[in-house]
């Protein structure tokens, strides 16, 4: 009954990015290996010690298997990083994950140029016309357009794709199948289409304020360049663009000439490339785009004022603007209630208050906050762990009641 997909599954769905639980899969020699050492308390060498035993019955090999036939169920599969299908360049970050969700035309995942295009929801429209005309070109060009099936930029991006007869991934922050994907409307089928969804997530898993950022070392990690075209200061679009960095993919963001942002402002500042138009990022990518490269379009102007609104935009439904009213599960939400100041850290808190069988990530994420409030961005910098390491630590001591969550990804020690 069982394959080795589930025996994958069932170690992601268990251990997610654990460094330890990396270790002990190596030392005892595979998936299968582990599982018979976890459910046989076969743990000898005491590597999985830090799990309690409640913690390693929590996703059976069941729910594994349980959770790949829901997928299919939802007219999607999963691969596993064994499969020829999977994106290659994702296997270069050290955190990719072990198994992918998908639906629609999974070919798409397959080699090839793929540019993220990422910015804010809530751009101005001369912004999403602008994202528009160039997620069009790079199309045009040869390219796979990827992004995060968010409203706003990402939602433009998919459709400039789509326009240009290309194909495009959008990386979910949450489960196939759930509600909240409703807000795409008939756009979300148009996507399958045309391209595939891919996501992490357990079908049906529902989002939350982490789950956005942690999609988005997918999102920088399966391409070859990423492309912030509106960003504000705070941005959740310079977290990915960070993401990107780190792990030596080309950032680029929008010319001023074009349109000013103050993130890609930051960015250029940063060291970002200049975008103009879409021969800068296929010119030196033009290995990358092999027999797919269109050099016809890559000097042809980004021009978003002969863009149609209707070309860009989705027409809301009543459950989008639900989810723009309670879109807490994203990062970079305005909410009038989380913007009530915090009391400040008592003074008397100290690290000793962390659960002895909490993660060691969890402890010097911990002693950080001891410090100050931090973003997500800056606890990556200052712990060096991996993004989804530390969006994990940072969902078990939210479990412990040890922080609380503030607007733009930043979490606070109480």
């Amino acid at each position: 009954m069982y394959k080795r997909i589930h025996y994958i599954m069932w170690y992601q769905g268990l251990f997610g990015g654990s460094k330890k639980a990396k270790k002990a899969l190596e030392h005892y020699g595979g998936f299968e290996k582990l599982y018979e050492v976890v459910t046989k308390d076969g743990d000898t060498e005491g590597l999985l010690r830090d799990f309690t035993r409640e913690r390693l019955s929590a996703f059976s090999l069941f729910d594994a298997y349980d959770a790949i036939e829901t997928a299919k169920d939802l007219g999607g599969d999963a691969i596993t990083f064994e499969s020829p299908l999977y994106p290659q360049r994702l296997l270069e970050i050290g955190d990719y994950p072990y198994v992918l969700f998908y639906q629609g035309d999974k070919e798409v995942l397959r080699d090839g140029a793929k540019v993220a295009m990422v910015g804010s929801r809530k751009a101005p429209d001369e912004a999403l016309a602008l994202s528009w005309s160039a997620a069009y070109n790079l199309a045009k060009t040869g390219a796979v357009i990827v992004s995060g099936a968010a409203l706003g930029v990402d939602t433009a991006a998919h459709k400039g794709a789509i326009a240009a007869g290309g194909a495009t991934v959008g990386v979910l922050g949450c489960g196939l199948g759930n509600e909240y994907m409703n807000r795409l409307g008939d756009f979300y089928k148009e996507v399958c289409r045309n391209g595939v969804y891919i996501t992490e997530m357990l079908p049906g898993e529902a989002p939350s304020r982490f789950t956005f950022p942690e999609r988005n070392r997918i999102i920088s990690g399966m391409s070859d360049a990423v492309l912030v075209t509106y960003a504000g200061e705070k941005s959740g679009s310079l977290i990915t663009a960070g993401t990107a960095k780190k792990q030596k993919r080309r950032v680029y963001a929008v010319s001023e000439k074009l349109f000013p942002s103050e993130g890609c402002k930051k960015l250029l500042a940063e060291g970002a490339y200049i975008f103009n138009n879409a021969g800068d990022i296929a010119y030196p990518l033009r290995e990358a785009f092999g027999r797919n490269f269109n050099e016809g379009y890559c000097n042809r102007s980004v021009d978003g004022d002969s863009v149609p609104k209707e070309a860009y935009t989705l027409r809301k439904t009543e459950k989008a603007r639900e989810e723009e009213i309670s879109v807490k599960a994203e990062p970079n939400v305005n909410n009038t209630e989380q913007k009530k100041k915090a009391p400040p850290v008592k003074e008397e808190k100290t690290l000793k208050e962390v659960p002895d069988f909490a993660s060691e990530d969890a402890k010097k994420i911990y002693s950080v906050l001891l410090e100050d409030k931090r973003d997500v961005n800056k606890l990556v910098d200052i712990t060096g762990l991996p993004v989804r390491a530390v969006l994990t630590a940072v969902t078990e001591l939210e479990i412990f009641g040890l922080i609380r969550n503030l607007p733009g990804a930043v979490v606070e020690a109480i």
